[in-house]
């Protein structure tokens, strides 16, 4: 959550010209309801992460399968927030959120492929805070420490790790979907803000799922 509302507040900064009439109210605001949307974002893009980490095996803990996590956790956030960091200069060309419609550009139906050499000569500063939050994501990475443990097949070790499989997909589907009666969408950042201030509380994973 810490480094999607990081990249919000680049996103902000970045693009100041178009938020300059937000207040602090409606700042704290966009931020606190933006935390929805990362939940769906962080849910989506970290699931494979997440079903493997609660899996009833003791390999799980092996160091060799906790550097393999290690990396899918870092490669698949990585991938994930580039996004962001990318339409913090992408932004101010289209008005909003990119959505799924970039991949069509970056396939060559457009420009956009022959714009990469000058968005890295003019949003240089953009790249370096996205490496700044890939180490960060690194630093703090929870560190495994090595141990061996005997499962033991028993009834209760069985239930608990059942019990904890179907809470941490039941949790990570609500992430995903939301709890209303309909599922999250770009509508809904409608009603936490002003039409002028969706895009801050959006995040641009989300719009290229959705």
């Amino acid at each position: 959550y810490a480094l999607y509302s990081l990249s919000r507040l680049f996103f902000y900064f970045e693009n100041l010209r178009n938020f300059n009439s937000i207040s602090f109210g409606e700042l704290l605001s966009v931020f606190f309801y933006g935390l929805r949307f990362d939940t769906f974002s962080i849910m989506a893009g970290n699931s494979l992460f997440i079903l493997l980490s609660v899996l009833p095996s003791t390999f799980v803990t092996e160091i060799k399968f906790q550097k393999f996590l290690k990396y899918l956790f870092v490669l698949t956030n990585a991938l994930f927030l580039a996004f962001n960091y990318i339409d913090m200069a992408y932004f101010s060309f289209i008005g909003k959120r990119s959505t799924s419609d970039i991949f069509y550009q970056v396939g060559g139906q457009t420009d956009v492929m022959k714009q990469i050499p000058y968005y890295f000569r003019d949003f240089w500063h953009v790249i370096l805070l996205f490496t700044v939050n890939m180490y960060l994501m690194l630093k703090y990475y929870p560190q495994q420490k090595k141990h061996h443990e005997n499962y033991s097949y028993t009834f209760k070790n069985n239930l608990k790790y059942v019990l904890t499989i179907v809470l941490t997909i039941g949790l990570t589907f609500l992430g995903i979907r939301g709890t209303n009666r309909i599922p999250l969408d770009f509508a809904d950042a409608g009603t936490y803000t002003k039409p002028q201030y969706v895009s801050l509380v959006l995040n641009t994973p989300f719009c290229i799922l959705k």
